[in-house]
Parts: structure tokens; sequence; C-alpha cells
């Protein structure tokens, strides 16, 4: 039996205990999530990691850091969960999505991260998480899990910030500008923040006519494009195609969480281009966008 109230403050080894128990009887029946969610004591979470989707989410999450549901609903369309992720774990996070398509079908991940409470204070969640179904290509697609705020440590805030400082290696030297485009301004942070890190100047925009709003002078100082295959409003590949015409000669880095279509090779065909397949490492997307500014 599991409780269904927990106190508001508890031991990062009771957070454990609890969620390994949640774990376990919302695996035997994913189907029934959100049956099982709504009686939950912890957050409950079923996640789309190719596209960035989060498919079910219990709310748990929002009571605990003081937010209004209804409100936090309506945010996660315009910003989404790594709006309240503190910014270094919101990198290693981003990390570890790429991990799964490679991870047994049975293995648990276990993760530690912090979220920003009304209060504005960062609170620090224990999460477990399986994989719970893969495509036709095998790769991993969606993952469930659970997680629970628990009463850290005093250090722990400044061992996680070393841990995921260390995941891309600063680059001070390189200075280069990459335009990264994607529709989702949370996904957007994340992905700038790992280029700012290696040490590129990043111009951001969430739309190919958003990206074409800057002037001349910043796009031709552009040495790399970085954007996905299709945008809200037009092809990654047009977008790519424009900034040429205004004197723009950036190689292009697609991303997509999909294989790339006729459609799509056809509209790049002569052009300098690569592919990253989404979910990725922080340090693959630094080792693309550096192979690509080199030329």
């Amino acid at each position: 039996m599991i409780e269904t109230t927990v106190p508001g403050d508890i031991s990062e080894d009771a957070a454990r205990r609890l969620l390994v128990r949640v774990l376990a009887s919302i695996s035997l029946s994913p189907k029934r999530i959100a049956d099982l969610g709504t009686a939950m004591p912890c957050a409950v979470y079923l996640l789309d990691i190719q596209r960035g989707e989060l498919l079910y989410d219990n709310h748990r999450v929002a009571e605990l850091l003081g937010l209004d549901t209804a409100a936090t609903e309506e945010r996660q369309e315009r910003d989404g969960f790594t709006a309240r992720l503190h910014p270094d774990d919101a990198v290693e996070m981003f990390a570890e999505l790429a991990t799964w398509d490679g991870a047994d079908d049975s293995a648990v991940v276990e993760s530690r991260f912090r979220l920003l409470h009304r209060d504005g204070l960062y609170r620090p969640f224990l999460a477990r998480t399986v994989l719970e179904s893969r495509d036709d290509e095998g790769r991993a697609q969606r993952v469930l899990g659970c997680a629970m705020q628990y009463e850290a440590s005093p250090d722990t805030p400044r061992e996680r910030s070393a841990e995921a400082s260390a995941r891309v290696e600063p680059r001070p030297d390189l200075r280069k500008t990459v335009l990264l485009v994607d529709e989702r301004p949370d996904i957007l942070r994340v992905t700038a923040r790992v280029l700012l890190d290696a040490g590129y100047l990043v111009l951001t925009a969430t739309s190919g006519f958003e990206a074409l709003a800057h002037d001349d002078d910043a796009l031709t100082s552009v040495s790399a494009l970085v954007c996905e295959v299709e945008l809200p409003d037009i092809p990654g590949t047009e977008l790519a195609a424009r900034l040429e015409e205004r004197g723009s000669d950036a190689p292009a880095l697609y991303l997509s969480s999909r294989t790339p279509d006729e459609r799509f090779a056809e509209a790049a065909r002569g052009t300098r281009y690569t592919f990253l397949r989404k979910p990725f490492a922080p340090a693959e997307l630094v080792r693309r966008v550096e192979l690509a500014t080199r030329g």
C-alpha cells in the first residue's frame, strides 16, 4: 500500500524508497497511468524523448513548487518543464536523454535535479525513470517515471553544478557565431546554453522568419546554422537558402527526431549540411558544430 501523502521534507533515502514502490506500480499498468498517477503522492510523468513532449503529468510537481496547476498547464505549452530547471541541471538532463537509445530495456535511471519554487529558491528532486517504448527502428521513444522533492545536504547544489559544467569543455578562444533556431523556447534555452558554454556566440530565434529578422551584419557573421528540419513557418532548408541570399555562406546542421525524407534530401542537395538525430548528447552537438565551422 502506497501512502497518498508524505511529509513536506523527507530524506533522499526515504524519497528513493517511495519512488521505487511507485515506479513498480505504474510500470505494471502503463496504460492506466492517468488513473494511477492521480493517486500517487509524487510526480508521475510520461515523456516522448524524441520530440521532447510531455505526454502525461499528474501536476504533483506544480503542487510541490507552490504553483497553480491550471496555470502550469498553460505554461507548459509555452515554456516546458525546463523553464523551472536549474540551468546546470537542464544541460545534464539534456545529456541524459541521449543515453536511452543504448540503455537496456529493463534499466532504471536515477537522477537528481533542482526546480524553481514560487518563493524564488531551487528545491532538490529525485527521479527514477524507465523505458516505456521504442519506435519501429528500435530507438528509445517514451520513458515513464516519477519524481519527489527531498531534503538535500548543503553541498548538493555545488556538487551538481560541477558535474554539469564538466560535460562540455569551454573554448573561450572560439568566438564563432551560431544561429540557433527552435520553436520550443525551453529547448532553445538549453541548447543555447550548451553552445555558449562551449565558447560560441549564439543568435537565437523560435521561427525561420524571426531568424531572418536579424540584421544583415549579424547574419553574415554566422559560422553555422543549427535548426530543425521543419520549422513552424518554413522548412529549415528554405531558411538556409534565404540566409545565402542575405550574404551568409554558413553550413547548416539540421536536427530532427526522424530520418530525413526524400523531400528534404532534394531540397538540401548541393548545399553544405549535416544531420543530427534527436535526442543527442550536448558534447555531440558541440562536436558537430565545430566540424561544420571548420570548413
